[in-house]
Parts: structure tokens; C-alpha cells; sequence
């Protein structure tokens, strides 16, 4: 299934900040999420702010949200995205 323009924009945004998390990760970054953060930020432009989260154990915790439009194909975007993963 082709995907349409604004899809494949999420899709290389999310892309970007994976792999930009990847990298702060290997290099034992304690703030690796929100570093990975500013770089697909600045990368992309994106809209609005990290917020910093931690697991049980009081480790970073890497979390992001796609936001379209009721019917905009998140489900779809859901697949695409964990073919990065």
C-alpha cells in the first residue's frame, strides 16, 4: 500500500529520532530520549516540547506519539514504524 505525502513524513520523522536515539544510547547518554529528541527536532522542525519520562527503575524511558487526523492512518503508520524498530 503506497503511502500518502504526510505519512511518509511521520514515518522518516519517527525514523529519524530512532535512530538518533540509537546513537545517544550506544554512547551511554542518561538523556538519551530527549537528546534524540532535539536532534529530530531540529532535523524536522517538529512542533513542541519532550517530555522526559522514566521507568521503574529510574532509567530514561524513549516514548513519542504520532498525531493525525481521525482516519489519517495511524493504525497503518503503527506498522510502517515498527519495521524501524
Amino acid at each position: 500500500m503506497q503511502l500518502k505525502r504526510y505519512q511518509e513524513r511521520v514515518v522518516r520523522e519517527v525514523t529519524a529520532f530512532l535512530e538518533a536515539l540509537a546513537t545517544h544510547q550506544a554512547s551511554a547518554n542518561k538523556h538519551a530520549s530527549e537528546d534524540a529528541w532535539d536532534d529530530a527536532k531540529a532535523q524536522f522542525d517538529l512542533p513542541g516540547q519532550y517530555r522526559p519520562r522514566k521507568n521503574g527503575l529510574g532509567k530514561d524511558l524513549p516514548t513519542f506519539c504520532i498525531k493525525v487526523p481521525t482516519g489519517g492512518g495511524k493504525t497503518l503508520l503503527a506498522t510502517q514504524i515498527l519495521l524501524h524498530l
